[in-house]
This record gives structure tokens, sequence and C-alpha cells, in this order.
């Protein structure tokens, strides 16, 4: 089949366009590190036995009986129709094993705090912050 320079020029921008959309939509899904994956999928790969000490705080706060009745909220896709959003944990700051965690409602315009908790990571104590 032979193309006219015309049809090879489309075919070339549309390929330009195709890789744009891929790049902008991967950037914009890897910005929030912390945001709850959908159901059935892991936020974190298969990695050794030992966690981080910032993946160690995010589990423990998971753990918390009032943010696990909140994650439940979202149902099993992990997403709330009527606000548009997703489940999120933020590491806010550490200071040494101490960590403070934010557990929020990641939505399209804005973030809705639930609740922040306090985590030491070597005791395993998790403190809600009021």
């Amino acid at each position: 089949m032979i193309m006219s320079g015309n049809e090879t020029h489309f075919n070339c921008a549309k390929k330009i366009f195709v890789a744009a959309v891929f790049m902008v939509l991967n950037t914009s899904a890897s910005q929030n590190a912390y945001a709850k994956a959908p159901a059935g999928h892991s936020k974190h790969p298969a990695r050794a036995a030992k966690l981080s000490s910032e993946d160690r705080a995010l589990a423990l706060v998971e753990k918390v009986k009032e943010v696990k009745m909140w994650e439940k909220g979202f149902g099993p896709k992990g997403f709330n129709p009527s606000t548009q959003g997703r489940p999120g944990f933020n590491i806010e700051e550490h200071h040494g094993s101490v960590y403070v965690v934010n557990v929020f409602e990641d939505m399209p315009e804005h973030n809705v705090t639930f609740a922040r908790y306090q985590v030491n990571v070597k005791t395993g104590r998790v403190q809600k912050v009021e």
C-alpha cells in the first residue's frame, strides 16, 4: 500500500498524539503515590518480607477499625460514585520512628481528610491525632 505524504504525516501525528495521551494519563496516575489502589490490587508491588518504615506506618493505619469501616464505604471497587473519590493515605511528616499519616478521600478537585494518626513503627502503636 502506497501512502501519500499527507496520509503518512497524519499517521505519524496520530501515533504522537496517542503516545502523549498515554504519558499524561500515566503521569497523573502516579502523582499520588499513596492513593488507595482499586480493590483486588495491591498498592505495593511484591517485595521482600520486610516493609519500609513508611509502608509499615501505612499498613498499621489501614488495620485501625474505624479506617477499615470508612474504607468499606467506598465499596468493592474502592470508589465513591457520588463524590468521585477514592480512599488515600499520605505520610505528612516523620521524626525518627514516629510518622503522622493523613487518611483522606481523594476527589477530582480536592482532598477531604477523614482522620490523622500518629504511628510508632517500632512499637506498632497507632494513636488518632485530634
